[in-house]
Protein backbone atom coordinates (compact mmCIF):
# COMPACT_ATOMS: atom_id res chain seq x y z
CA UNK A 1 0.00 0.00 0.00
CA UNK A 2 1.38 3.15 -0.88
CA UNK A 3 2.47 5.52 1.45
CA UNK A 4 1.01 8.62 0.31
CA UNK A 5 -2.77 9.05 -0.50
CA UNK A 6 -3.60 10.56 -3.78
CA UNK A 7 -4.26 13.98 -1.96
CA UNK A 8 -1.12 14.18 -0.21
CA UNK A 9 0.89 12.99 -3.47
CA UNK A 10 -0.44 15.91 -5.30
CA UNK A 11 0.61 18.11 -2.14
CA UNK A 12 3.61 17.15 -2.13
CA UNK A 13 4.39 17.31 -6.08
CA UNK A 14 2.89 21.61 -5.84
CA UNK A 15 5.53 21.75 -2.78
CA UNK A 16 8.06 20.33 -4.73
CA UNK A 17 6.96 22.63 -7.97
CA UNK A 18 7.32 25.47 -5.39
CA UNK A 19 10.84 24.67 -4.00
CA UNK A 20 12.32 25.05 -7.90
CA UNK A 21 9.84 27.14 -10.02
CA UNK A 22 11.54 30.69 -10.71
CA UNK A 23 10.15 32.72 -8.25
CA UNK A 24 9.60 35.50 -9.82
CA UNK A 25 7.08 33.93 -12.82
CA UNK A 26 3.54 34.32 -12.20
CA UNK A 27 3.67 30.42 -11.97
CA UNK A 28 4.87 30.87 -8.36
CA UNK A 29 1.57 32.78 -7.52
CA UNK A 30 -0.45 29.77 -9.15
CA UNK A 31 1.42 27.49 -7.45
CA UNK A 32 0.78 29.15 -3.93
CA UNK A 33 -2.93 29.65 -4.79
CA UNK A 34 -2.82 25.97 -5.67
CA UNK A 35 -1.10 24.86 -2.27
CA UNK A 36 -3.31 26.81 0.12
CA UNK A 37 -6.70 27.00 -1.61
CA UNK A 38 -9.24 29.46 0.85
CA UNK A 39 -5.93 30.29 2.71
CA UNK A 40 -4.38 32.03 -0.18
CA UNK A 41 -4.13 35.98 -0.13
CA UNK A 42 -3.91 37.71 -3.30
CA UNK A 43 -1.08 39.51 -4.10
CA UNK A 44 0.03 40.29 -7.25
CA UNK A 45 1.14 38.99 -10.74
CA UNK A 46 4.37 38.20 -9.67
CA UNK A 47 7.25 39.21 -7.01
CA UNK A 48 8.16 42.37 -7.17
CA UNK A 49 8.72 45.27 -4.87
CA UNK A 50 5.99 46.42 -3.37
CA UNK A 51 6.26 48.81 -0.08
CA UNK A 52 2.99 48.64 1.60
CA UNK A 53 3.54 44.10 2.25
CA UNK A 54 6.19 41.73 2.59
CA UNK A 55 7.14 40.14 -0.78
CA UNK A 56 4.86 37.09 -0.05
CA UNK A 57 2.32 37.21 2.31
CA UNK A 58 1.49 33.55 1.73
CA UNK A 59 5.04 32.05 3.00
CA UNK A 60 4.61 31.51 6.96
CA UNK A 61 1.50 29.65 5.67
CA UNK A 62 3.35 27.81 3.33
CA UNK A 63 6.03 26.42 5.88
CA UNK A 64 3.24 25.63 8.62
CA UNK A 65 1.49 23.18 5.89
CA UNK A 66 4.53 21.57 4.53
CA UNK A 67 6.37 21.50 8.33
CA UNK A 68 2.69 19.17 9.05
CA UNK A 69 2.52 17.28 5.77
CA UNK A 70 6.19 16.32 5.93
CA UNK A 71 6.17 15.00 10.15
CA UNK A 72 2.92 13.51 9.26
CA UNK A 73 4.56 11.19 6.47
CA UNK A 74 7.35 11.02 8.63
CA UNK A 75 5.07 9.79 11.70
CA UNK A 76 3.40 6.95 9.11
CA UNK A 77 6.85 5.86 8.14
CA UNK A 78 7.79 4.95 11.49
CA UNK A 79 4.92 3.35 12.17
CA UNK A 80 6.12 0.95 9.48
CA UNK A 81 4.40 2.36 6.08
CA UNK A 82 7.09 2.16 3.43
CA UNK A 83 7.32 3.94 0.62
CA UNK A 84 8.81 3.91 -3.47
CA UNK A 85 10.93 5.54 -4.60
CA UNK A 86 9.04 8.35 -5.95
CA UNK A 87 7.42 8.40 -2.88
CA UNK A 88 11.15 8.76 -1.42
CA UNK A 89 12.04 11.27 -4.41
CA UNK A 90 8.88 13.43 -3.44
CA UNK A 91 9.15 13.75 0.33
CA UNK A 92 12.87 14.65 -0.23
CA UNK A 93 11.89 17.62 -2.38
CA UNK A 94 9.26 18.62 0.14
CA UNK A 95 12.10 18.71 3.01
CA UNK A 96 14.04 21.16 0.98
CA UNK A 97 10.99 23.16 0.70
CA UNK A 98 10.90 22.94 4.66
CA UNK A 99 14.27 23.41 5.39
CA UNK A 100 14.59 26.98 3.17
CA UNK A 101 11.81 28.48 4.78
CA UNK A 102 12.45 27.58 8.67
CA UNK A 103 16.57 28.61 8.19
CA UNK A 104 15.53 31.26 5.29
CA UNK A 105 16.40 34.30 7.81
CA UNK A 106 19.54 33.71 8.66
CA UNK A 107 20.30 32.75 4.95
CA UNK A 108 19.31 36.09 3.81
CA UNK A 109 21.63 37.31 6.24
CA UNK A 110 24.64 35.21 5.20
CA UNK A 111 23.59 36.22 1.52
CA UNK A 112 23.82 39.93 2.37
CA UNK A 113 26.78 39.42 4.39
CA UNK A 114 28.83 37.54 0.99
CA UNK A 115 28.83 40.71 -1.02
CA UNK A 116 30.40 43.06 1.63
CA UNK A 117 34.42 42.94 1.27
CA UNK A 118 35.43 40.17 4.04
CA UNK A 119 37.28 37.01 3.73
CA UNK A 120 35.15 34.92 5.48
CA UNK A 121 31.15 35.06 6.11
CA UNK A 122 30.49 32.26 9.07
CA UNK A 123 26.74 31.00 9.73
CA UNK A 124 27.73 29.37 13.38
CA UNK A 125 23.83 28.21 13.11
CA UNK A 126 25.32 25.30 11.09
CA UNK A 127 25.44 22.72 13.40
CA UNK A 128 21.84 23.54 13.87
CA UNK A 129 21.08 23.11 10.42
CA UNK A 130 22.78 20.23 9.68
CA UNK A 131 21.00 18.34 12.87
CA UNK A 132 18.04 19.64 11.20
CA UNK A 133 18.90 18.13 7.53
CA UNK A 134 19.33 15.02 8.96
CA UNK A 135 16.04 14.75 10.68
CA UNK A 136 14.04 16.04 7.87
CA UNK A 137 16.07 13.98 5.29
CA UNK A 138 14.85 10.79 7.02
CA UNK A 139 11.67 8.47 6.09
CA UNK A 140 11.73 5.65 8.72
CA UNK A 141 14.90 3.62 7.61
CA UNK A 142 15.54 5.36 4.06
CA UNK A 143 17.74 8.37 3.82
CA UNK A 144 15.86 10.88 1.52
CA UNK A 145 17.94 12.67 -1.10
CA UNK A 146 21.13 10.37 -0.30
CA UNK A 147 23.03 12.60 -2.57
CA UNK A 148 22.71 15.93 -0.79
CA UNK A 149 24.64 16.44 2.55
CA UNK A 150 24.39 19.27 4.72
CA UNK A 151 27.27 21.91 3.54
CA UNK A 152 26.34 21.06 -0.16
CA UNK A 153 22.47 22.06 0.66
CA UNK A 154 23.42 25.00 2.60
CA UNK A 155 25.51 26.67 -0.14
CA UNK A 156 22.63 25.89 -2.27
CA UNK A 157 19.64 27.35 -0.46
CA UNK A 158 22.18 30.10 0.62
CA UNK A 159 22.47 31.16 -3.17
CA UNK A 160 18.80 31.21 -3.73
CA UNK A 161 18.29 33.80 -0.59
CA UNK A 162 21.04 35.66 -2.32
CA UNK A 163 19.95 35.86 -5.97
CA UNK A 164 16.29 36.11 -4.90
CA UNK A 165 17.63 39.32 -2.75
CA UNK A 166 19.84 40.78 -5.42
CA UNK A 167 17.27 40.62 -8.27
CA UNK A 168 14.18 41.83 -6.09
CA UNK A 169 16.26 44.68 -4.78
CA UNK A 170 17.50 45.99 -8.02
CA UNK A 171 15.26 45.60 -10.65
CA UNK A 172 12.10 46.94 -9.63
CA UNK A 173 8.18 47.27 -11.52
CA UNK A 174 5.30 45.40 -12.03
CA UNK A 175 4.42 45.03 -15.62
CA UNK A 176 4.55 42.00 -17.65
CA UNK A 177 7.98 43.34 -19.09
CA UNK A 178 9.68 44.42 -15.48
CA UNK A 179 8.26 40.66 -14.46
CA UNK A 180 10.02 38.84 -17.39
CA UNK A 181 13.41 40.77 -16.48
CA UNK A 182 13.40 39.30 -13.08
CA UNK A 183 12.77 35.85 -14.50
CA UNK A 184 15.23 36.04 -16.76
CA UNK A 185 17.97 37.23 -14.55
CA UNK A 186 17.10 34.53 -12.43
CA UNK A 187 17.01 32.01 -15.44
CA UNK A 188 20.69 33.07 -16.15
CA UNK A 189 22.11 31.92 -12.71
CA UNK A 190 20.11 28.89 -11.76
CA UNK A 191 18.87 27.97 -15.64
CA UNK A 192 15.01 27.17 -16.21
CA UNK A 193 15.46 23.63 -14.67
CA UNK A 194 17.06 24.26 -10.94
CA UNK A 195 16.50 20.74 -10.13
CA UNK A 196 19.11 20.06 -12.74
CA UNK A 197 21.15 22.83 -11.85
CA UNK A 198 21.36 21.18 -7.87
CA UNK A 199 22.27 18.45 -9.51
CA UNK A 200 25.31 19.32 -11.67
CA UNK A 201 25.80 23.05 -12.44
CA UNK A 202 26.70 24.85 -9.41
CA UNK A 203 30.27 25.18 -10.67
CA UNK A 204 29.71 24.63 -14.45
CA UNK A 205 27.52 28.27 -15.12
CA UNK A 206 30.63 30.24 -14.85
CA UNK A 207 31.13 28.82 -18.40
CA UNK A 208 28.48 30.42 -19.97
CA UNK A 209 28.70 34.34 -20.77
CA UNK A 210 25.97 36.49 -20.61
CA UNK A 211 25.30 39.23 -23.04
CA UNK A 212 23.00 42.14 -22.09
CA UNK A 213 21.03 44.76 -24.47
CA UNK A 214 19.19 47.38 -24.57
CA UNK A 215 18.74 51.59 -24.68
CA UNK A 216 20.74 53.43 -22.77
CA UNK A 217 19.76 54.26 -18.89
CA UNK A 218 17.69 51.01 -18.67
CA UNK A 219 20.04 49.46 -16.10
CA UNK A 220 21.69 46.87 -18.24
CA UNK A 221 24.68 46.97 -14.86
CA UNK A 222 22.37 46.82 -12.42
CA UNK A 223 21.29 43.44 -14.35
CA UNK A 224 24.96 42.49 -14.52
CA UNK A 225 25.58 43.24 -11.01
CA UNK A 226 22.34 40.94 -9.70
CA UNK A 227 23.62 37.60 -11.95
CA UNK A 228 27.42 38.38 -10.86
CA UNK A 229 26.58 38.57 -7.29
CA UNK A 230 24.49 35.89 -7.18
CA UNK A 231 27.30 33.08 -8.12
CA UNK A 232 28.12 29.55 -5.99
CA UNK A 233 30.41 29.74 -2.83
CA UNK A 234 30.84 26.62 -1.27
CA UNK A 235 30.77 26.62 2.49
CA UNK A 236 33.47 25.22 4.11
CA UNK A 237 32.81 22.68 7.35
CA UNK A 238 35.76 22.72 8.95
CA UNK A 239 35.62 26.62 9.26
CA UNK A 240 32.01 26.78 9.54
CA UNK A 241 32.01 29.26 7.54
CA UNK A 242 32.13 30.49 3.43
CA UNK A 243 35.29 31.32 2.84
CA UNK A 244 35.84 34.26 0.14
CA UNK A 245 39.02 34.65 -2.05
CA UNK A 246 40.82 37.84 -1.90
CA UNK A 247 38.96 40.24 -4.63
CA UNK A 248 35.77 41.60 -5.52
CA UNK A 249 33.01 39.48 -6.96
CA UNK A 250 31.79 41.61 -9.11
CA UNK A 251 34.52 43.32 -11.68
CA UNK A 252 33.07 46.29 -13.78
CA UNK A 253 35.01 47.63 -16.17
CA UNK A 254 33.68 50.91 -18.68
CA UNK A 255 35.26 50.56 -21.71
CA UNK A 256 34.05 53.53 -23.57
CA UNK A 257 35.46 55.95 -21.18
CA UNK A 258 39.46 54.17 -21.50
CA UNK A 259 41.57 54.02 -23.96
CA UNK A 260 42.53 50.48 -25.74
CA UNK A 261 45.93 49.98 -23.76
CA UNK A 262 44.07 50.83 -20.67
CA UNK A 263 41.19 48.41 -21.53
CA UNK A 264 43.90 45.21 -22.49
CA UNK A 265 45.89 46.68 -18.88
CA UNK A 266 42.82 46.26 -16.72
CA UNK A 267 41.87 43.19 -17.93
CA UNK A 268 44.92 41.17 -18.52
CA UNK A 269 47.07 42.77 -16.40
CA UNK A 270 50.87 43.76 -16.85
CA UNK A 271 54.46 43.01 -16.25
CA UNK A 272 56.38 46.28 -14.61
CA UNK A 273 58.15 47.64 -17.42
CA UNK A 274 55.86 46.34 -20.58
CA UNK A 275 54.89 50.01 -21.41
CA UNK A 276 55.49 53.74 -20.21
CA UNK A 277 53.97 53.88 -16.82
CA UNK A 278 53.97 50.44 -16.08
CA UNK A 279 55.86 50.59 -12.99
CA UNK A 280 54.84 47.35 -11.19
CA UNK A 281 53.50 43.89 -11.47
CA UNK A 282 49.48 44.57 -11.98
CA UNK A 283 47.24 42.15 -11.86
CA UNK A 284 44.04 42.62 -14.41
CA UNK A 285 40.25 41.51 -13.90
CA UNK A 286 40.69 38.27 -15.28
CA UNK A 287 43.39 36.99 -12.69
CA UNK A 288 41.53 38.79 -10.13
CA UNK A 289 38.74 37.64 -10.49
CA UNK A 290 37.58 34.60 -8.28
CA UNK A 291 36.11 31.45 -9.62
CA UNK A 292 32.90 32.58 -8.26
CA UNK A 293 32.86 36.30 -9.54
CA UNK A 294 31.99 37.95 -12.35
CA UNK A 295 33.86 40.08 -15.34
CA UNK A 296 31.47 42.47 -16.08
CA UNK A 297 32.51 44.64 -19.57
CA UNK A 298 30.06 47.37 -20.28
CA UNK A 299 30.34 49.01 -23.59
CA UNK A 300 31.34 45.68 -25.01
CA UNK A 301 30.90 47.03 -28.80
CA UNK A 302 33.38 49.70 -28.43
CA UNK A 303 36.20 47.10 -27.44
CA UNK A 304 39.09 47.65 -30.04
CA UNK A 305 40.05 44.72 -32.67
CA UNK A 306 43.07 43.44 -30.72
CA UNK A 307 41.46 42.96 -27.63
CA UNK A 308 38.84 41.29 -29.14
CA UNK A 309 40.92 38.65 -30.12
CA UNK A 310 42.41 37.92 -27.18
CA UNK A 311 38.97 38.09 -25.29
CA UNK A 312 37.85 35.46 -27.60
CA UNK A 313 40.85 33.22 -26.75
CA UNK A 314 39.47 33.65 -23.04
CA UNK A 315 36.25 32.43 -23.66
CA UNK A 316 37.46 29.76 -25.59
CA UNK A 317 40.49 28.55 -23.47
CA UNK A 318 39.93 30.76 -20.48
CA UNK A 319 43.58 31.21 -20.70
CA UNK A 320 45.42 34.05 -20.98
CA UNK A 321 48.73 36.30 -20.40
CA UNK A 322 49.62 39.71 -18.56
CA UNK A 323 51.35 41.95 -21.00
CA UNK A 324 54.96 41.74 -21.57
CA UNK A 325 54.48 38.31 -19.91
CA UNK A 326 54.24 34.41 -21.45
CA UNK A 327 53.02 33.11 -18.38
CA UNK A 328 49.80 31.63 -19.03
CA UNK A 329 47.14 32.35 -16.31
CA UNK A 330 43.53 30.93 -16.16
CA UNK A 331 40.12 33.22 -15.89
CA UNK A 332 37.72 31.36 -13.37
CA UNK A 333 35.12 33.82 -13.28
CA UNK A 334 32.17 34.40 -15.26
CA UNK A 335 31.61 36.91 -17.94
CA UNK A 336 29.13 39.35 -18.41
CA UNK A 337 29.00 42.03 -21.33
CA UNK A 338 26.73 44.80 -22.35
CA UNK A 339 26.17 47.00 -25.14
CA UNK A 340 23.09 49.44 -26.57
CA UNK A 341 24.56 48.88 -30.10
CA UNK A 342 23.58 46.85 -33.00
CA UNK A 343 26.26 44.09 -32.75
CA UNK A 344 24.79 42.73 -36.03
CA UNK A 345 25.37 45.98 -37.86
CA UNK A 346 28.62 46.12 -36.20
CA UNK A 347 29.50 42.63 -37.35
CA UNK A 348 28.51 43.81 -40.86
CA UNK A 349 30.63 46.87 -40.91
CA UNK A 350 33.29 44.72 -39.50
CA UNK A 351 34.42 46.60 -36.50
CA UNK A 352 32.68 43.64 -34.59
CA UNK A 353 33.92 39.97 -34.85
CA UNK A 354 31.12 37.61 -35.65
CA UNK A 355 32.88 34.31 -33.85
CA UNK A 356 33.16 36.36 -30.62
CA UNK A 357 29.40 37.36 -30.93
CA UNK A 358 28.55 33.95 -30.80
CA UNK A 359 31.02 33.38 -27.93
CA UNK A 360 29.10 35.96 -25.61
CA UNK A 361 25.62 35.53 -26.67
CA UNK A 362 24.57 32.01 -25.42
CA UNK A 363 22.68 33.48 -23.00
CA UNK A 364 21.10 37.36 -23.66
CA UNK A 365 19.26 39.33 -21.57
CA UNK A 366 17.14 41.94 -23.46
CA UNK A 367 16.01 45.32 -20.81
CA UNK A 368 13.12 46.85 -21.89
CA UNK A 369 12.65 51.27 -22.13
CA UNK A 370 11.19 52.58 -19.56
CA UNK A 371 8.14 53.55 -21.88
CA UNK A 372 7.09 50.27 -22.05
CA UNK A 373 7.39 49.49 -18.39
CA UNK A 374 4.73 52.15 -17.29
CA UNK A 375 2.62 51.70 -20.74
CA UNK A 376 0.51 54.61 -19.71
CA UNK A 377 -0.35 52.50 -16.19
CA UNK A 378 -0.44 55.64 -13.77
CA UNK A 379 -0.02 53.02 -10.84
CA UNK A 380 3.28 51.30 -12.56
CA UNK A 381 4.31 54.95 -13.08
CA UNK A 382 4.23 55.71 -9.37
CA UNK A 383 5.42 52.31 -8.11
CA UNK A 384 8.87 53.03 -10.02
CA UNK A 385 8.67 56.48 -8.84
CA UNK A 386 8.51 55.31 -5.72
CA UNK A 387 11.54 52.94 -6.40
CA UNK A 388 13.98 55.69 -7.71
CA UNK A 389 12.94 57.56 -4.19
CA UNK A 390 13.48 55.09 -2.23
CA UNK A 391 16.95 54.75 -3.36
CA UNK A 392 17.39 58.75 -3.05
CA UNK A 393 15.65 59.50 0.29
CA UNK A 394 16.24 55.93 1.74
CA UNK A 395 13.73 53.31 3.84
CA UNK A 396 15.77 52.59 6.62
CA UNK A 397 13.26 54.21 9.10
CA UNK A 398 9.54 54.34 9.19
CA UNK A 399 9.80 58.47 8.97
CA UNK A 400 12.20 58.05 5.31
CA UNK A 401 9.86 55.83 3.89
CA UNK A 402 6.38 57.63 4.69
CA UNK A 403 8.62 60.07 2.97
CA UNK A 404 9.76 58.37 0.13
CA UNK A 405 5.58 57.23 -0.72
CA UNK A 406 4.79 60.83 -0.15
CA UNK A 407 7.48 62.01 -2.46
CA UNK A 408 6.68 59.56 -5.20
CA UNK A 409 2.89 60.34 -5.24
CA UNK A 410 3.68 64.21 -5.65
CA UNK A 411 6.67 63.41 -8.54
CA UNK A 412 4.23 61.07 -9.91
CA UNK A 413 1.25 63.56 -10.06
CA UNK A 414 3.43 66.52 -11.51
CA UNK A 415 4.82 64.06 -14.25
CA UNK A 416 1.21 63.17 -15.10
CA UNK A 417 -0.16 66.26 -14.98
CA UNK A 418 2.90 67.92 -16.88
CA UNK A 419 4.51 65.22 -19.21
CA UNK A 420 1.53 62.55 -19.38
CA UNK A 421 1.60 59.45 -18.90
CA UNK A 422 2.45 58.84 -22.98
CA UNK A 423 5.75 60.66 -22.53
CA UNK A 424 8.22 59.08 -24.07
CA UNK A 425 11.41 59.03 -21.53
CA UNK A 426 14.19 58.86 -24.01
CA UNK A 427 16.22 58.85 -21.46
CA UNK A 428 14.96 55.66 -19.53
CA UNK A 429 15.55 55.02 -15.51
CA UNK A 430 18.37 57.14 -15.67
CA UNK A 431 16.21 59.98 -16.72
CA UNK A 432 13.41 59.16 -14.57
CA UNK A 433 15.94 59.26 -11.82
CA UNK A 434 16.93 62.69 -12.91
CA UNK A 435 13.18 63.59 -13.19
CA UNK A 436 12.52 62.92 -9.26
CA UNK A 437 15.79 64.83 -8.02
CA UNK A 438 15.28 67.62 -10.01
CA UNK A 439 11.54 67.77 -8.61
CA UNK A 440 13.28 67.32 -4.71
CA UNK A 441 15.47 70.78 -5.78
CA UNK A 442 13.39 72.41 -7.45
CA UNK A 443 9.03 71.36 -7.89
CA UNK A 444 9.71 71.10 -11.34
CA UNK A 445 11.52 69.45 -14.17
CA UNK A 446 12.80 69.74 -17.82
CA UNK A 447 13.38 67.20 -20.17
CA UNK A 448 17.50 67.43 -20.92
CA UNK A 449 19.09 69.52 -23.58
CA UNK A 450 20.17 65.97 -25.94
CA UNK A 451 16.31 65.80 -26.13
CA UNK A 452 16.05 69.59 -26.63
CA UNK A 453 18.56 69.00 -29.35
CA UNK A 454 16.80 66.48 -31.41
CA UNK A 455 13.61 68.39 -31.10
CA UNK A 456 15.92 71.75 -32.62
CA UNK A 457 17.19 69.25 -35.42
CA UNK A 458 13.91 67.95 -36.31
CA UNK A 459 12.26 71.61 -36.22
CA UNK A 460 15.34 72.99 -38.65
CA UNK A 461 14.59 69.79 -40.94
CA UNK A 462 11.21 70.82 -41.10
CA UNK A 463 11.54 74.45 -41.84
CA UNK A 464 14.33 73.35 -45.03
CA UNK A 465 11.59 71.14 -46.07
CA UNK A 466 8.50 73.59 -46.30
CA UNK A 467 10.90 76.39 -47.88
CA UNK A 468 11.57 73.54 -50.42
CA UNK A 469 8.36 72.86 -51.51
CA UNK A 470 9.02 68.74 -50.31
CA UNK A 471 6.38 68.15 -48.50
CA UNK A 472 1.98 67.34 -49.28
CA UNK A 473 -0.19 68.27 -47.29
CA UNK A 474 -0.45 65.36 -45.38
CA UNK A 475 3.35 65.04 -44.84
CA UNK A 476 3.32 68.33 -43.09
CA UNK A 477 0.32 68.14 -40.75
CA UNK A 478 2.42 64.76 -39.68
CA UNK A 479 5.42 66.89 -39.13
CA UNK A 480 4.32 70.02 -37.86
CA UNK A 481 1.98 67.35 -35.34
CA UNK A 482 5.52 65.73 -34.16
CA UNK A 483 6.92 68.99 -33.54
CA UNK A 484 4.29 70.75 -31.28
CA UNK A 485 4.41 67.07 -29.56
CA UNK A 486 8.86 67.30 -29.40
CA UNK A 487 7.80 71.10 -28.04
CA UNK A 488 5.19 70.57 -25.15
CA UNK A 489 5.80 66.95 -24.30
CA UNK A 490 2.59 65.09 -24.05
CA UNK A 491 -0.08 64.29 -26.19
CA UNK A 492 -2.78 65.65 -24.40
CA UNK A 493 -1.31 69.16 -24.32
CA UNK A 494 -0.34 68.98 -28.56
CA UNK A 495 -3.32 68.27 -29.07
CA UNK A 496 -4.91 71.39 -26.82
CA UNK A 497 -2.34 73.61 -28.75
CA UNK A 498 -3.32 72.09 -32.11
CA UNK A 499 -7.25 71.96 -31.48
CA UNK A 500 -7.21 67.99 -32.54
CA UNK A 501 -7.91 65.18 -31.10
CA UNK A 502 -5.47 63.60 -29.02
CA UNK A 503 -5.09 59.86 -31.07
CA UNK A 504 -5.39 61.98 -34.03
CA UNK A 505 -1.98 63.64 -32.88
CA UNK A 506 -0.46 60.78 -31.38
CA UNK A 507 -0.91 58.68 -35.29
CA UNK A 508 0.52 61.66 -36.94
CA UNK A 509 3.59 62.04 -34.64
CA UNK A 510 4.39 58.52 -34.97
CA UNK A 511 3.81 58.05 -39.21
CA UNK A 512 6.39 61.29 -38.77
CA UNK A 513 9.34 59.52 -37.20
CA UNK A 514 8.43 56.56 -39.32
CA UNK A 515 9.08 58.43 -42.33
CA UNK A 516 11.65 59.66 -40.99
Amino acid sequence: MALLTPAERRECECFRDLAFVNPFLPERVELERRALGDAFVPWGLARAPRPDLEPDPNTRTLLARSAELLARLQARAAGGKRADASELELCGHLAVFVLYHRFHDRMTAVALALDEPVARVRAPWFAEFERETEQHLRLGDARLLPEEDAPRLLALLVQIARCFHNVFVRIGGRSEAAVRLRAEIWQSVFTHDLLRYRRCLQDRMVEVPTLVTGPSGTGKELVAAAIGRSGHVPFDVDKSAFVLEEGELFLPLAISSLSPNLVESELFGHRRGAFTGALEDRAGWFERCPGYGTVFLDELGEIDAEIQVKLLRVLQTRAFERIGEHEPRRFRGRLVSATNRDLAAEIERGTFREDLYYRICADRIETPALRDLIAGDAGELEHLVNFATSKLVGERTAGETAEARELAAEVSRWIESNLGLDHPWPGNFRELEQCVRSYLVRGTYRPSLANDGEARSRSNALGDAVRAGELTADELLDRYCAQVYDHVGTYEGAARALGLDRRTVKARAERARTSD
